[in-house]
């Protein structure tokens, strides 16, 4: 009797028939010796909607809230309805015996597989394979090591308690607060939020009114300009040896300073040499390969995450929703085998002794469903981002097999009139594993101490910097730290913040967007917002799956938590706390009569002054160059007079600029320039 094995996707559904024999098409699955191979194409089946439970739930109304079911329902998404006819149809078969659930070996693929089960009403044994990777090798390997379904419960109960909540909060706290805010402004749009993607955007929100509220503290800087008698010319910066600092306080004291030691000869200059072993780095679990990928490559987390299942189905590497920078001894017993394979393609990076990993805890210790991401040494046909990004994870593995580097760093110390001025000169001595990334060894200097005598100095104003927006790698590790969500997870929330423009992208940064301002602003310090909050769960949801929590103590605290939203949430409808669609931003710097507001609605958002009618034209555009123009950068203008420095599109290109007022109250751009810092940078001397 035939065995039906249901995969996650066609692709690798394909290759499990492959790696089992000579298959044949069928209408939704393939048939090879006594299997039938099918698919789930994602999500066949999902939670019900609302008014599934209830019909009145259907409509968006506080007082039907929170809707909290009492027993869960299924239904088959409409989209994929013919496949899924298709699966259940093959479980529902007389001759097919059992059912082996060959879906994405992790939480999100036991759902998958166990919802489908449960909608077809089948109850025909079952069991799971559970592969890292679809080669032929681990597909085969994993049929003979089949364990029976039963034995991922917890898993299953997890990822199940985790979708649930995520249906509780989502549209019980987005029905809440849209409700609530349409209370007072019927054209008011609808505000999506959820129980990780919430917090996040409040994190990016907090970050940019940091930055709002960040005023610099000017310093300044002195670098030096060492001349050898033997022509042998170098930098340095000034530096307070009590302190270690770069930096003066008064612009007298900078000019004191070079005042003192320019023209002169050096008292005496000091080296002192040290060395630093550069280890090899580690595997990469998903969110390091999405960090790393994004600052090297220039990938977008999302599309690293894409990229990586797409080199995952084609068998090059495993699985790669990964929260584990390790693997097991046996699979690190693998890795020479892997080497070998790799060497057609990389034999000129592949070390002649590669080290033995599998004594090494950097890199094998204990995993949680899946170890690092490694390559499988399977090739397949790829090119462009697949194959940039799949040159990537090989070239980690194989410099993880490499020596560690050596540095030598010299510190020179130049004492001038008393004044010290300090320099660091780094020589990759011995690249190591960085060879595989292209490095060289590079020359040590003569070891001679150079006898100054001309000096050159000059001092630079600078100021102190905001702290920096996060980029999609930096709000990545922050999740992770704060455990928000999955590593399966983090990239798609990203996404959903964007999509419902919440946030933008300016470049590599995140910038929160008016909509997203607002939602925050007025949501202040409800739960849906709180991080810490999210990383309880998240912690309740690991001890479910290690059967230390029940399901039923979990979804008690969530619907707690939820009843807490929809009241706090209720409290928006006084129209004290909702912001108005016309909010006064200050004085008008052109007619000095007027007020400056903000207006909002149904067009696109803009600043005018009140006494427009009167004949005073000031006007401001809510987005000017493609940067938005908010409340804040408006009362900055009329209160300083200017911008903050912002990145605009102009038809030739971005540049940085500021926008300031003129005397007559019009608005004009302005582009900074700062030798200084270039200076500065161009020696590599940053403080």
């Amino acid at each position: 009797m035939p065995t039906l094995i249901l995969a996650e996707k066609p692709s690798v559904a394909r290759a499990i028939a492959k790696a089992l024999g000579r298959p044949t098409r069928a209408d939704g699955y393939l048939q090879v010796e006594n299997y039938l191979v099918t698919w789930a194409v994602g999500h066949l089946v999902a939670l019900a909607p609302p008014e599934a439970y209830h019909p009145s739930w259907k409509s968006w109304k506080l007082d039907e809230l929170p809707m909290l079911p009492d027993s869960w329902k299924l239904v088959a998404n409409k989209r994929t309805k013919k496949q899924f006819s298709n699966v259940k149809a093959l479980m529902q078969r007389n001759d097919v015996d059992r059912v082996i659930f060959a879906t994405d070996a992790g939480a999100e693929g036991e759902l998958i597989a166990r919802w489908i089960y449960e909608k077809c009403g089948c109850k025909k044994p079952a069991e799971r394979l559970w592969i890292a990777s679809v080669t032929t090798t681990a597909i085969l390997e994993g049929m003979k090591q089949l364990q029976p379904a039963a034995a991922y419960d917890r898993l299953y109960e997890s990822a199940a308690a985790r979708a649930r909540s995520d249906w509780t909060v989502g549209l019980n706290s987005t029905r809440a607060v849209t409700c609530a805010l349409r209370y007072n402004d019927s054209s008011s749009p609808t505000y999506t939020l959820g129980r990780v993607q919430t917090p996040v955007l409040k994190k990016i929100v907090d970050r940019e009114k940091e930055i709002e509220a960040f005023e610099p503290e000017i310093y300044y800087e002195i670098l030096g300009v060492f001349e050898d008698k033997a022509g042998y010319v170098y930098p340095g910066k000034w530096t307070d040896p009590a302190t270690g600092s770069s930096r003066l306080a008064s612009q007298e004291q900078a000019e004191k300073v070079v005042d003192q030691v320019k023209g002169q000869s050096a008292d005496r200059v000091e080296i002192q040499w040290q060395e630093q072993t550069i280890l090899p780095p580690t595997l990469l679990s998903l969110a390091d390969l999405q960090r790393q990928a994004s600052t090297r490559l220039g990938f977008t987390v999302a599309q690293v995450t894409d990229i990586a299942q797409v080199l995952y189905e084609k068998g090059m590497i495993s699985y790669p929703r990964t929260a584990d920078s390790l693997v097991t001894t046996d699979v690190a017993a693998s890795f020479p085998s892997i080497l070998q394979q790799l060497a057609g393609s990389y034999h000129t990076i592949i070390p002649v002794a590669p080290r033995n990993l599998a004594i090494d805890s950097r890199y094998v210790g204990p995993v949680t469903d899946h170890h690092a991401i490694i390559p499988t040494g399977q090739r397949g046909k790829i090119e462009g981002a697949e194959a940039a990004l799949y040159d990537y994870i090989v070239r980690v593995f194989i410099a993880a097999h490499h020596e560690s580097g050596l540095d030598r760093v010299r510190d020179i110390t130049t004492i001038v009139k008393g004044e010290r001025f300090y320099t660091r000169e780094g020589y990759k001595v011995v690249p190591g594993w960085r060879t595989v990334f292209g490095a060289v060894p590079e020359a040590l200097p003569d070891d001679i101490v150079p006898t100054v005598i001309n000096v050159d100095a000059s001092w630079t104003e600078e100021a102190t910097q905001p702290p920096s927006r996060y980029t999609e790698a930096a709000i990545i590790k922050e999740m992770e730290r704060c455990r928000l969500g999955t590593a399966a997870t983090r990239a798609e929330t990203i996404e959903k913040l964007k999509k419902q423009t919440y946030i933008t992208l300016e470049g590599k940064s995140l910038v929160p967007t008016e909509k997203g301002l607002f939602l925050i602003e007025q949501l202040g310090d409800a739960p849906i917002t709180s991080a810490e909050l999210t990383g309880q769960w998240e912690t309740q949801l690991e001890e479910i799956r290690k059967g230390t929590l029940s399901v039923a103590e979990f979804e008690r605290g969530i619907q707690e938590s939820v009843r807490e939203m929809v009241q706090a949430a209720a409290k928006l409808k006084d129209p004290t706390i909702v912001k108005a669609k016309v909010a006064i931003m200050g004085s008008c710097p052109a007619c000095k009569q007027g007020q400056v507001l903000h207006i909002t609605g149904k067009e696109k958002p803009y600043y005018m002054c009140n006494r427009r009618q009167d004949g005073c034209r000031f006007f401001i555009a809510g987005t000017i160059a493609g940067q938005t123009i908010t409340q804040k950068d408006i009362q900055r203008l009329l209160q300083r007079g200017k911008m903050k420095e912002k990145s605009y599109q102009f038809k030739t290109g971005k540049r940085r600029a500021v926008l300031y007022l003129t005397s007559d109250g019009s608005t004009e751009f302005e582009f900074p320039e700062s030798m200084g810092k270039r200076v500065a940078r161009f020696f590599g001397l940053g403080g």
